[in-house]
C-alpha cells in the first residue's frame, strides 16, 4: 500500500526503499545470530603483545607509550 502525498511524495517513498534494502540483511543477520557457534577465543602471548608494543611505538613512532590490560581465562594480565 502506497500513501502518495502532494508534496514529499519522492521522499518517503525512497525512505521506505531504504528501510527495506537496510533492514532484510540486519534482521537476517540477528535472525541467525543465536545458531552461530561460539568460537574458542585465542590465547595471545606476552612476546607477542611486546613484538607488536615495540612494532607501535620504536618502528612507527605511534606513541611515547602504551599499557595493554588483557583479561583471558587464565586471568588478568597487564603489559607496558
Amino acid at each position: 500500500m502506497r500513501i502518495l502525498l502532494a508534496e514529499g511524495s519522492v521522499q518517503i517513498e525512497a525512505f521506505t526503499r531504504h528501510i527495506r534494502i537496510y533492514a532484510t540483511p540486519i534482521l537476517f543477520a540477528l535472525a541467525i545470530l543465536p545458531f552461530a557457534e561460539a568460537s574458542t577465543p585465542s590465547v595471545i602471548s606476552d612476546a607477542q603483545v611486546h613484538r607488536m608494543l615495540v612494532s607501535r611505538i620504536d618502528s612507527e613512532r605511534l606513541g611515547t607509550g602504551i599499557v595493554v590490560g588483557i583479561i583471558d581465562p587464565n586471568g588478568k594480565r597487564v603489559l607496558a
